[in-house]
């Protein structure tokens, strides 16, 4: 997602540091349900698969990224590639399933290897409200780059669907020691069921904002 390891980075001047750091911080839930940042406690339905793709944009630091996953048992594997060396895996479950005006926790495992190298664990919570329309997110977790010490992570953030087809998302997250980023996205379905688009813009104190665009395009029963 950014340059090099984050402590040769540091190395650079501060405004490059700056930017390392909160791009460093924005990928550690950057693998959620598109636009949000902020991880939901569901997985994709036995044998289906979805692919995401999303530009993004920090400053002068450009990437793009695809994110293929399917279900596989109780589990959601995904793997994704971004430009040059960078690559993600995640392995993602349910603790308690989500129901409409209920509550569900998952369990989500990722690591992150390339220009940025790190690991991470979170456990997302997710409230339903007004019959699926709201949907709150509460995620704890960790995460270890390379050269530093672990910290904890969190963040907190809804989506309320306000029309046919149209949902917006606003949240807030973060980890210990560094500024919290607070990001609003929006999503529209261009094909029910199989093909949303999104875009979403991000900000952290000191780093410039950080711009994006994707689309989630759904295959269910793929693994039949």
């Amino acid at each position: 997602m950014n340059s090099i390891s984050t402590r040769a980075a540091c190395a650079w001047p501060d405004e490059r540091c700056v930017i390392l750091l909160a791009g460093a911080l924005l990928s550690t839930t950057a693998w959620a349900g598109r636009p949000l940042a902020t991880d939901d406690a569901a997985i994709l339905e036995p044998n289906d698969c979805q692919v995401e793709a999303w530009h993004q944009h920090t400053g002068s630091v450009r990437e793009w990224w695809a994110m293929p996953a399917c279900r596989v048992g109780s589990w959601e594997l995904a793997a994704g590639k971004g430009q040059a060396r960078n690559a993600a895996l995640q392995a993602k479950t349910v603790l308690r399933k989500l129901e409409t005006d209920g509550w569900g926790l998952g369990l989500a495992f990722a690591t992150q290897h390339g220009m940025l190298r790190q690991h991470t664990v979170n456990v997302p919570l997710t409230i339903s409200l007004a019959g699926d329309a709201l949907l709150l997110h509460l995620n704890a977790g960790w995460v270890h780059q390379h050269g530093m010490p672990g910290r904890v992570t969190w963040s907190t953030g809804g989506e309320y669907a306000f029309a046919p087809r149209w949902s917006a998302s606003l949240e807030s997250y973060g980890s210990h020691h560094l500024p919290p980023a607070r990001q609003a996205g929006l999503r529209y379905a261009l094909i029910e069921g199989r093909l949303d688009l999104d875009a979403s813009v991000a900000k952290t104190s000191g780093a410039p904002q950080q711009l994006a665009i994707g689309l989630t395009w759904a295959l269910p029963g793929l693994l039949y």
